[in-house]
């Protein structure tokens, strides 16, 4: 049953009932491909910074990033993720384009700048749509372009695509499976 509350200048609520039945089991177990997930090919979870101010989104990317077996940091906003990049050593950088306080592109230029292994992550910009906040975020040192909105799967596949045009076999901190 699919049901839908809304009130004018409130905004909707939208609810989906599905039956559940505990008893039920999976008429065939597919076993994933654990070796293409990005915390195997790491060799490790990986500690993921997500700097993204809407609250909705922050928690979209934090449960996808942990559902896959990441740790992670997250800011609200650009200034936040720079303190944070200069006092904790993370392996990805997600970043919003749209952050308050510095937009992604200064986050990103920000954190390149930075000596030690953060400033040398791999940055994920998470963008809302155009062609010129990608063009933007790639110009300013992000390595990927992920849009909204986010999914388990597409961020799988980003962190997929990162660590394989990153790091490669020759990482000095990461282990890549295979």
């Amino acid at each position: 049953e699919i049901s839908v509350d809304s009130a004018a200048g409130g905004g909707s609520c939208f609810r989906l009932d599905l039956p559940y039945d505990p008893k039920a089991q999976a008429p065939v177990a597919i076993e994933p491909d654990v070796s293409l997930t990005p915390t195997a090919a790491a060799g490790r979870a990986l500690r993921v910074m997500v700097a993204q101010d809407d609250a909705l989104h922050a928690a979209m990317l934090r449960a996808a990033l942990e559902q896959l077996g990441h740790h992670v940091l997250q800011a609200h906003d650009g200034r936040r993720a720079c303190e944070l990049a200069e006092i904790c050593e993370v392996d990805l950088v997600m970043l919003d384009t749209r952050l308050p306080m510095m937009d992604g592109p200064q986050t990103a230029r920000a954190i390149r700048k930075l000596e030690g292994p953060t400033g040398k992550a791999p940055i994920i910009a998470v963008i809302g749509g155009d062609a010129d906040e990608a063009a933007a975020m790639l110009e300013a040192g992000a390595d990927q372009v992920l849009r909204q909105p986010v999914t388990g799967s597409n961020v799988a596949r980003a962190l997929a695509a990162t660590l394989r045009e990153n790091w490669g076999a020759a990482s000095p901190r990461l282990k890549i499976a295979g």
